[in-house]
């Protein structure tokens, strides 16, 4: 999902999304990359929502997120209402998700090391991360 517009939700609202990017989204008040939506396996990179509210949660907002990377997402307040197991957050800086880290699983709060938008380094901290309960298939590289 890229480069959609909301008012909340710009890239995903009410939904699940399985094995999913979501980059350069905007929402005008709550959830720049997805919006009480349940995320497994995803990466939500590059959002943004323009409310400069206490919690806008650009990456993501009131939403469950499993095996997931949420980092450099830009907006007006800390993120608020996530439940996160086995994800993978740097939005230190961005105001999203991991000031602080979100509750849940063995989250790890780390800057991340990508290749470009869809690989992470072999060097990065989130790598070989994660849980198998919320995995299933495989990756866009043929990798279990």
């Amino acid at each position: 999902m890229t480069n959609n517009a909301a008012y909340t939700g710009g890239g995903a609202l009410l939904v699940t999304l399985n094995n999913c990017l979501l980059i350069g989204n905007i929402a005008d008040f709550e959830g720049g990359g997805a919006y009480n939506a349940t995320l497994n396996n995803c990466t939500v990179v590059h959002n943004y929502t323009t409310f400069l509210g206490s919690a806008s949660g650009a990456g993501t907002y009131n939403c469950q997120v499993r095996n997931s990377i949420v980092c450099n997402n830009f907006g007006g307040g800390l993120h608020s209402g996530l439940t996160a197991n086995y994800s993978l957050s740097s939005d230190r800086f961005t105001f999203s998700c991991s000031d602080p880290l979100p509750f849940g699983t063995s989250n790890i709060d780390a800057i991340p090391v990508f290749l470009d938008a869809f690989h992470i380094a072999a060097s990065s901290p989130f790598r070989r991360t994660g849980s198998p309960l919320y995995a299933s298939g495989f990756d866009m590289d043929g990798e279990p």
